[in-house]
């Protein structure tokens, strides 16, 4: 009806991937002052990514479960998410990271020096 909701994911009907129904949705963390930036699914699991947290929300069940949230690791852009066969794996300006569908782990933590220049890590103007 016109209306935004920066918060909100809308969900199909079971094997009706082209219908979305207003009355169908799955609110994470609304009014947090954060909108959703990207969606990514990895076996029974959907991260959904903020500008400063992600959500991973456990969809495996007749109910969605939101199983984990990790604080300061959100993204700027859709494009530094990418699935792999190993998990999901996103780059900002702390780390490039991946969730392997149990826990999530800083690909170069302790790997670059802390002087390296931010320009390198986590620069999404060429996405």
């Amino acid at each position: 009806n016109g209306r935004i909701y920066g918060d909100r994911m809308l969900k199909s009907p079971p094997g009706k991937y082209n219908i979305l129904p207003a009355s169908s949705y799955v609110d994470v963390a609304i009014n947090d002052g954060d909108e959703i930036i990207a969606l990514e699914s990895y076996k029974d699991k959907l991260l959904q990514f903020k500008r400063n947290k992600v959500f991973v929300i456990n969809i495996s069940g007749d109910y969605d479960v939101l199983e984990d949230t990790f604080f300061n690791v959100g993204i700027v852009e859709e494009c530094s998410v990418v699935k792999t066969p190993h998990g999901i794996v996103w780059v900002n300006k702390t780390g490039c990271y991946i969730y392997d569908g149990k826990e999530m782990n800083n690909l170069i933590d302790s790997k670059i020096p802390a002087s390296q220049d931010y320009a390198t890590i986590g620069n999404n103007s060429a996405c």
